[in-house]
C-alpha cells in the first residue's frame, strides 16, 4: 500500500504536465503573414587594399591623318648685288679713253665704287693695269716699265665727292714719253689673305692674262 502510494505520487504529477503540454499543442494558432525587411545596416568602410601591379603597355594606336599644307611664306627680301671677281677678289674697269701728257708732274684721277670702303684697301692688295692704243694688246701692271721704256706710278687715297668719302687711285708718268693715249685702266683689289695663302702666291701679278685666268675675272 506503501509503494501504490509513492508511484501514484510520482506519476500524477508527471501525467499533469503532459497532459497540459498536449493541451496547449493543440491550441496553436496559425503562422502570421511575412514582416516587412529591417532597414539596411551601415557598416564601417574597410581599409583600401594595396595597389596592383602596373599592367602591359597596350599597342601603338594607328598614325593620325596628315595636316594641310601650310600656306607659301612672303618672298624674301632681294640681296646686295656682289662684286665681279672670284675668290674675293674685286676688278674695277675704266673704259673711257684719254690722252696723255707729256708731262711727269700731270696726275690723273680714278675714284673706286663706293663699296670699296678704306678698310678694304687697307686690308687689300691694291693692283693697277693699263692699256694704251700704241701697243693694244698688251696689258701692262703699273708701277713697272713697258717695253718702250715709258713708267707710271700711281698712290691709293681718301677723298671726297658727290657721294661722300671715297677711295681714289692717283697715277702719273714718272718717265718716257712712248705712250700717248690710254684705252683702258683696270684696278684689282685683292685681299692680303689671299696673298698670304700659298696657293694664291703661285701667280705672276705682272702678266694681267694669267692673273684674270687665275682670279677668273671677266672683262
Amino acid at each position: 500500500m506503501k509503494f501504490t502510494a509513492t508511484f501514484t505520487n510520482f506519476f500524477a504529477p508527471l501525467l499533469m504536465g503532459l497532459t497540459i503540454i498536449a493541451f496547449l499543442a493543440s491550441c496553436k494558432g496559425e503562422v502570421g503573414p511575412k514582416g516587412d525587411p529591417g532597414a539596411p545596416g551601415v557598416g564601417t568602410a574597410g581599409p583600401a587594399g594595396a595597389t596592383g601591379a602596373t599592367g602591359a603597355t597596350g599597342p601603338a594606336g594607328a598614325s593620325g591623318v596628315a595636316g594641310a599644307t601650310g600656306a607659301t611664306g612672303p618672298t624674301g627680301a632681294q640681296g646686295v648685288a656682289g662684286v665681279s671677281g672670284t675668290s674675293s677678289v674685286t676688278q674695277v674697269t675704266y673704259a673711257t679713253s684719254f690722252t696723255l701728257a707729256n708731262d711727269i708732274y700731270k696726275t690723273y684721277y680714278f675714284d673706286l665704287p663706293s663699296y670699296i670702303s678704306k678698310a678694304v684697301v687697307d686690308k687689300s692688295i691694291v693692283l693697277v693695269y693699263m692699256q694704251f692704243s700704241e701697243n693694244p694688246d698688251y696689258v701692262y701692271q703699273i708701277s713697272g716699265p713697258t717695253f718702250y721704256g715709258d713708267e707710271f706710278i700711281y698712290l691709293t687715297f681718301s677723298s671726297n665727292n658727290s657721294s661722300g668719302i671715297v677711295q681714289s687711285i692717283a697715277i702719273k708718268r714718272s718717265k718716257g714719253t712712248f705712250f700717248k693715249a690710254v684705252t683702258k685702266v683696270r684696278v684689282l683689289i685683292i685681299p692680303a689673305a689671299n696673298l698670304v695663302n700659298g696657293r694664291k702666291a703661285a701667280v705672276d701679278h705682272s702678266n694681267y692674262e694669267a692673273v684674270k685666268e687665275y682670279y677668273d675675272l671677266k672683262e
